[in-house]
Order: C-alpha cells, then sequence, then structure tokens
C-alpha cells in the first residue's frame, strides 16, 4: 500500500524493497480486482508496506469500498506497528471505518516488550476490540532487547490485558546492519522453551523464521537447526 512507516526497524527485512516500483496506484485497480476474481479460492486480503495505517482514513477507507465489492473476500488482515507507536491514530474515523466495513478485520500489530505498551497505547488496543475488531501480536526476538523467557512472558500477559493474542515470534531474518540482534538456535530453543513451559498455551507465539519463496512462515522450534 505504501512505502512509509511511522518508525524504521533496523532489523527490517525489506529495508532494500523498491517500493516505489510496485505501490499499487488507481489504475492498477482493475487488474488487482481481475486477479482475485480469477482466483476463487482467495477469501482474505493483507494489507502492508511500509505500513498501511500511514495512509489517511479517506485513502483507506476507498481500499475498503473496493475490495468489500468483491462478494468472495471475507477477511481483511491489516498489518501495523503504527498503534504501537503512534497510538492516536486509533481515532473515532478510523474505528468506525472498520467496525462497519462488511469484512471482517483483523488487525496484526508489532510489540517486541511489554514497555511499549503503556496504559494510553492499552487503551487504544482495547477500543478495537470493543468493536470486535481481532487484534492479533507479532514480535521480533532480539538479543539485548527480549532476549529472556521472562520477558516475552511479561509481553504476553501485557498483550492480553490489551485483548491481543500472541501470534509470532519471529527470529530474525538475516539483513544488513543487524548481526548484533541475532541469536544462537541453542539460546533461541532455551528460551522457547521456557516460554513454553510458563505461559497457557493460548498466550504463547509461534516461533517462526520467514524464508524467502516459501507459502508459510517456517516453524522452528523443535528443529534441529535454524
Amino acid at each position: 500500500m505504501t512505502g512509509a512507516c511511522a518508525v524504521h526497524c533496523r532489523y527490517c527485512f525489506r529495508r532494500h524493497f523498491p517500493y516505489q516500483e510496485n505501490l499499487p496506484k488507481n489504475e492498477d485497480w482493475l487488474n488487482i480486482k481481475n486477479y482475485i476474481e480469477a482466483n476463487p479460492n482467495i477469501n482474505e486480503i493483507i494489507l502492508s508496506g511500509g505500513d498501511p495505517l500511514t495512509l489517511s482514513n479517506r485513502k483507506l477507507a476507498l481500499w475498503l469500498e473496493r475490495l468489500s465489492s468483491l462478494k468472495q473476500i471475507q477477511i481483511l488482515r491489516i498489518h501495523s506497528r503504527v498503534p504501537i507507536v503512534i497510538p492516536n491514530r486509533i481515532d473515532e474515523q478510523l474505528i468506525s471505518l472498520l467496525k462497519n466495513s462488511r469484512l471482517r478485520i483483523v488487525l496484526v500489530v508489532h510489540s517486541n516488550h511489554a514497555s511499549e505498551l503503556d496504559d494510553f497505547t492499552c487503551s487504544k488496543l482495547l477500543q478495537l476490540s470493543d468493536h470486535h475488531i481481532t487484534v492479533l501480536n507479532q514480535a521480533v526476538l532480539l538479543k539485548g532487547v527480549n532476549d529472556s523467557a521472562q520477558t516475552l512472558i511479561d509481553l504476553s500477559y501485557r498483550l492480553f490485558e490489551a485483548r491481543v493474542m500472541p501470534y509470532y515470534l519471529h527470529v530474525l531474518d538475516k539483513v544488513k546492519g543487524a548481526q548484533h540482534f541475532d541469536l544462537e538456535s541453542s539460546k533461541i530453543d532455551d528460551i522457547y522453551r521456557d516460554v513454553l513451559a510458563n505461559l497457557p498455551g493460548y498466550l504463547v507465539p509461534k516461533l517462526v523464521r520467514e524464508i524467502a519463496g516459501e507459502k508459510n512462515k517456517t516453524p522452528l522450534f523443535g528443529a534441529t537447526t535454524f
């Protein structure tokens, strides 16, 4: 949707992605529509970026209207770090836009540490769930930031207080300039084993790696190598 982000994470795997060559233009809508309709098994659309919530509510409304017109689409997933770093972006107009959509809205936020989730941020996340918007969280395991079981446990419980369900715990992508965040596979395995032992299953995020070209995230716990 956009190449803009509210915060630029040093560990981002898209830092060199050619956004300007891949942004959808208004005239691209017909091609998008035709592709979706030619593939009736598609029932969910993901808005990504950049960060789709850096767009104005007016532009978001346009895309929601377009996607809602395709009867096969039932779920709209929005991946965004904005609710964590700029919680005021969750305003009445945005909530109205999402809650009144025909589509089932799933918002996937990105928080790596409980200290990112102050009371005001949590109050905004609670507003979303109050209007039946499903909110999930994905985190990245980062050396020196959240590389302990207790830190991850605290994060899961804090998310749950805001009615956000832990979704993914990503191991680091091998991107330039992020080596100091990397952890050994044995350390990752130990941390995750501890998390499993001390959290109820519904609060345990899935430990995964993103592998280019694969159709899905690759589960890691118990693998002989990462």
